[in-house]
């Protein structure tokens, strides 16, 4: 008698059907490559770890967990790592011509001018013999080296959507097959329903509104951050100011939020003490979403935008070509895609995320043990990390 494919655990004796219908793996051992953004630089000394190393290593952690039911898998990670570099960082900037600088990368991030020629001969190279790379937030210019080597590319980002208890995840691929998958096993907007009601109630029993009337909330974030590249570079404390000035000039007064994380905002600050029409204000973002009547919330690429209409608030992202994920305009059982030109990301749920079930149809695998690995407060927990709910 035939093996089954899946060894079903009791509890759940049939898997989604969507994650059967694959074309599995003809080959006898699957190369899998955990990366992320090789180029990555906030300023560090040039020979330190690349700061998405702990990202990554993150990344293949957890996916270690659902990998354990699947068979034939090999799996490494590749980054930079000090000196003794798994990726050559430093030599990959050098065959560019350029210096390992915020400007540079920026500059290089979205893969778009002639240097695409010779990312794909230097970073190619490391992806030989590998059938799918697996990242973490995988910039446009990996994208567009996977596609010109024809390797699969799945790539895994945190949800902007983080007022629920627990963080989930996106995923999105280059592969029409696996991007069919993904989409099939998706969320819909109606499944945040209790998350959103259990935030606005935590607010309403802990805080008080500032009986803003027809004010405008502009949310800050940190200075360096992938989502804020667009046009190879990213706004300087002068665009901050001028994109203030132009939400006055348009709306009124604006109520300006930094991030609780950046430690660069007393510039601002003093600012908005000597105008009228900037006003600070400092407390969590939920509650201030929550409680106040906010005629619209403003940000260059913050999540706080696509969290914002969740919670009946009109939201801009200033920032359009770079935005990879989905809103909510109202809809429960859709999600929008955004115009970008790199694919959008799917929102998952941490239960379907960590199913051996799940992967092995991505990957195309035999699944030889069925599990679950999810428990409540995962990659919240193992992120340390302290936003959101």
């Amino acid at each position: 008698m035939e093996q089954a494919r899946f060894q079903v655990a009791p509890f759940d004796p049939k898997p989604d059907p969507a994650w059967l219908n694959v074309d599995f793996w003809k080959g006898t051992l699957m190369r899998v490559i955990v990366t992320g953004d090789l180029l990555r630089n906030t300023g560090q000394n040039q020979m330190a770890e690349s700061d998405q190393a702990k990202n990554v290593d993150w990344l293949k952690s957890v996916l270690d967990m659902p990998f354990a039911g699947i068979a034939d898998i090999e799996v490494e990670v590749l980054i930079s790592r000090n000196q003794n570099a798994v990726f050559d960082r430093l030599g990959c900037y050098s065959a560019l011509g350029r210096d390992v600088t915020i400007e540079d990368w920026c500059e290089i991030y979205e893969g778009k001018n002639n240097e695409i020629d010779i990312l794909v001969d230097f970073i190619g190279p490391y992806f030989e013999n590998c059938q799918v790379i697996i990242s973490h937030e995988a910039p446009p210019y990996l994208f567009r080296i996977a596609q010109k080597i024809g390797v699969k590319i799945i790539d895994v980002g945190v949800a902007p959507l983080r007022f629920s208890s627990d963080y989930i995840l996106g995923l999105r691929s280059n592969d029409v097959a696996s991007m069919s998958l993904i989409e099939k096993c998706s969320m819909r907007p109606m499944e945040f329903h209790d998350a959103v009601h259990t935030r606005v109630a935590l607010s309403h029993s802990r805080a008080h509104p500032l009986n803003i009337e027809n004010g405008v909330l502009f949310v800050g974030q940190m200075d360096i951050d992938a989502s804020l590249i667009q046009g190879g570079s990213i706004p300087k404390p002068i665009d901050v100011l001028n994109a203030l000035e132009l939400t006055s000039a348009m709306y009124g007064r604006v109520y300006y939020k930094p991030h609780p994380n950046n430690n660069n905002t007393s510039w601002l600050r003093k600012i908005c003490n000597e105008r009228e029409d900037f006003i600070w204000i400092n407390r969590n973002i939920y509650d201030t979403l929550v409680l106040d009547d906010w005629s619209r919330v403003i940000s260059f690429s913050s999540s706080v935008v696509k969290e914002a209409p969740f919670f009946r608030k009109k939201a801009d992202r200033m920032l359009k070509d770079n935005d990879i994920w989905p809103y909510f305009d109202g809809d429960v059982d859709n999600f929008i895609g955004t115009e970008s030109e790199m694919p959008n990301y799917a929102y998952i749920s941490n239960k379907t995320f960590f199913s051996s079930g799940f992967w092995a149809g991505l990957l195309q695998c035999v699944c030889q043990n069925y599990i679950e690995c999810y428990r409540a407060g995962l990659v919240k927990r193992t992120l340390v990390e302290k936003w959101g709910f």
